[in-house]
């Protein structure tokens, strides 16, 4: 009982503490919430519009086409996001493997890709923003998938101390 009113007496003063903000504040918060929004939307529009064009000159069936496409997913698996990009959401790692097996499947080139990418997005380096994006294991399993198709295998570090052998292995 004691703990409830407790608990009652908290939100009711952090709810107290709400009040004092003019809503004047609350306008212009919310005007900054849809003008972010709208200037993402606008964004993804531009993408869309970009990729369409390029597809249609191009030719879908292509290597070229399909290149492009590659790349504008691997675009969107690093900064598709209705947020400003100095406020990230994560990048999508599933995504970029899936796009390298795709690659390695179709035997479409990384050189073809990052081409692509280039051309698409403003002379954006596709190794620059991987590397930006991803740890080094991450890229590891990228380069696996773009080569083979599938995961790594786990690496494994021997050593012998004081006569004992010892084995790690990282995924």
């Amino acid at each position: 009982m004691a703990a409830s009113l407790a608990l009652g007496t908290a939100l009711s003063s952090v709810g107290g503490a709400f009040k004092s903000i003019p809503k004047e504040v609350y306008i212009i918060g919310a005007g900054i919430g849809v003008t972010v929004l709208l200037v993402n939307v606008i964004k993804k529009a531009a993408d869309k519009a970009r990729y369409n064009a390029a597809i249609n000159v191009i030719g879908k069936d292509t290597k070229k086409g399909m290149a492009t496409m590659l790349a504008t997913q691997l675009y969107s698996a690093m900064y598709n996001s209705v947020l400003p990009t100095w406020f990230p959401d994560g990048t999508n790692e599933v995504l970029i493997y899936k796009v390298a097996q795709e690659m390695h499947k179709h035997q479409i080139t990384f050189d073809l890709v990052s081409d692509q990418y280039k051309k698409l997005y403003s002379g954006r380096q596709l190794l620059s923003d991987l590397e930006s994006e991803l740890d080094e294991n991450e890229m590891r399993y990228m380069w696996s998938y773009l080569e083979t198709g599938s995961k790594p295998a786990p690496l494994v570090h021997e050593s012998r101390l004081n006569g004992f052998e010892i084995n790690i292995t990282l995924a």
